[in-house]
């Protein structure tokens, strides 16, 4: 037992170390930063969102529901759309799920117990990434 523990440890690190090395830099302002939250957003979930940034335009432009969107609508319009479409179960924990899965064990572990807020924040910035991408 001992043996398997110190490889699962081993073989975690191996991989937290290479999902932190494929994200790219976001460069933010940490003097700023009051919480852990915000640290959490700006170190992870912001390099994650556009490390992702591709697949989540994909997934979102390709379902059915967003090609009932009309893109010549008003901005306004168009926000209140893409958030209703993201608000849908289906797509939000699918865009969720693509986030989470390059946590590090440690960043998963925060996520947890931090849950009901960080997904507030990463469904805000994809609704505003897609937007910004999208209109």
């Amino acid at each position: 037992m001992g043996f398997l523990y110190f490889f699962m440890e081993k073989n975690d690190l191996r991989v937290s170390n290479e999902l932190l090395e494929i994200r790219p830099l976001v460069f933010t302002n940490d003097e700023l930063i009051i919480s852990e939250l915000e640290k959490f957003q700006n170190q992870t979930i912001r390099p994650v969102l556009k490390y992702q940034n591709d697949l989540i335009v994909q997934l979102t432009t390709t379902s059915p529901n967003y090609k009932r969107i009309p893109k010549d609508s008003s901005r306004q319009s168009y926000e209140k759309a893409i958030g209703s479409h993201l608000g849908q179960p289906s797509i939000k924990y699918s865009l969720i799920g693509c986030v989470i899965g390059l946590f590090t064990s440690e960043e998963l572990k925060f996520y947890m117990l931090n849950q009901k807020e960080c997904n507030k924040r990463i469904h805000q910035m994809l609704i505003e990434r897609v937007i910004d991408q999208t209109y």
